[in-house]
């Protein structure tokens, strides 16, 4: 059997051999130890910075810092002796086990594959916020799955150069100068969406948990504009990939766009929610969900012209319900109706304006209330 995430391959491997507890004696590897050490402890053996060795006498007791069913990773003071132990390699102890043999147990897929073929048409800055971006989504994926997962295609020795640069030299990545077209070509049959924000068939839930190879272009539009660039990409690929846009109840409004973020929130709906609007609420920044609720507010507020003047209404449970849906506090929600100029009204009193309203079509489509009194 192979595992899509290292993690629970190491769990396995430790159910087994009846071994429970774990710790750590090298500082650094694990960075959550409250949250998810043992995918922590499983990167770290397939990148080859340590081993798990047998626990020795001289090990001091550990109190128990996180807990996953069975299994337990100590650190700290406490008073429990661990059944197996991380170290560096080389440092004399017996091993249990090695990097090489837990990567055996791990399945190829699925791929996050970022194409970097549009690369030059960058300016140099946003050059530099790309590879961030890059560096960044491979600590994200590392927190799912590990490096093998990441792959970069059209990258040509001065991008992976700037990568290296970027990630170390224990990285690894999967980095190639092939072109997404011929990695792909290179799996066999496999099901590849390509994220494309200007196509008219959303992602689903299912598309997420299902599909093999996610390709995400490798874009950034900081200084300059480039609406519509992910085409430039899906034509050459054709018929090997669906292409699907990543939408919150319809909307592109507030979805996040770098990147790193955009792969977060596919592999948090594969491993953690397995929602896919729970996902992307979850990974929307604050300024992401702002952006969102004043597009909302604009949208659902009801025109009124009274006295020669145009008011934006909107009813308080209209508002409460935004609040509910993205999960911000009041001083934002505030903060979002100040910035666009709406005024929150109780739901009966907007029900009284509008019965005394005419109700007029605007040459865009828009509906105004004319206020008769």
């Amino acid at each position: 059997m192979l595992f899509e995430r290292p993690k629970d391959a190491l769990l396995e491997v430790l159910r087994e051999e009846g071994l429970f507890s774990v710790a750590c004696h090298v500082r650094g590897i694990v960075k959550r130890p409250r949250e998810d050490p043992f995918q922590d402890l499983a990167v770290a053996l397939l990148l080859g910075k340590g081993v798990l060795t047998e626990r020795r006498e001289g090990d001091l007791p550990r109190g128990v810092v996180y807990r996953e069913g069975v299994f337990k990773f100590l650190g700290g003071p406490g008073d429990e002796h661990p059944d197996v132990v991380f170290r560096k390699v080389g440092s004399g102890y017996k091993h249990v086990l090695e990097g090489v043999a837990l990567e055996r147990l791990l399945s190829r897929f699925p791929l996050i594959v970022i194409d970097l073929s549009l690369w030059e048409r960058h300016t140099e800055g946003e050059k530099s916020r790309l590879i961030q971006q890059l560096a960044s989504s491979l600590n994200v994926v590392r927190a799912f799955l590990w490096d093998q997962h990441l792959v970069l295609t059209c990258t040509y020795p001065s991008i992976a150069e700037r990568f290296r640069r970027a990630v170390g030299q224990r990285a690894r990545p999967q980095v190639t100068q092939e072109s997404t077209l011929e990695f792909l070509r290179s799996l066999g049959r496999v099901r590849a969406i390509l994220l494309d924000p200007n196509v008219d068939e959303e992602l689903t839930t299912d598309d997420v948990l299902t599909a093999d190879v996610f390709v995400i272009g490798g874009i950034v539009d900081r200084e300059v504009p480039r609406p519509g660039e992910t085409r430039l990409i899906a034509d050459k690929l054709g018929s090997l990939v669906e292409r699907k846009k990543i939408v919150l109840r319809g909307k592109l409004y507030g979805v996040p766009h770098r990147v790193n973020r955009v792969i977060e929130l596919i592999l948090r709906t594969r491993y953690v929610t397995r929602d896919l609007e729970k996902a992307i609420l979850s990974t929307m920044s604050i300024y992401d969900k702002l952006w969102r609720l004043r597009h909302e507010l604009v949208e659902r507020a009801i025109r009124v012209r009274i006295e020669g003047s145009t008011k934006l209404l909107i009813s308080r449970s209209v508002v409460n319900e935004l609040r509910r849906f993205l999960g911000l506090d009041i001083e934002y929600i505030n903060l979002a109706i100040r910035q666009v100029g709406v005024e929150v009204v109780d739901d009966d009193y907007l029900g009284k304006v509008l019965r005394s309203c005419e109700v007029v079509r605007r040459r865009d489509g828009r509906v105004v209330y004319v206020f008769r009194g």
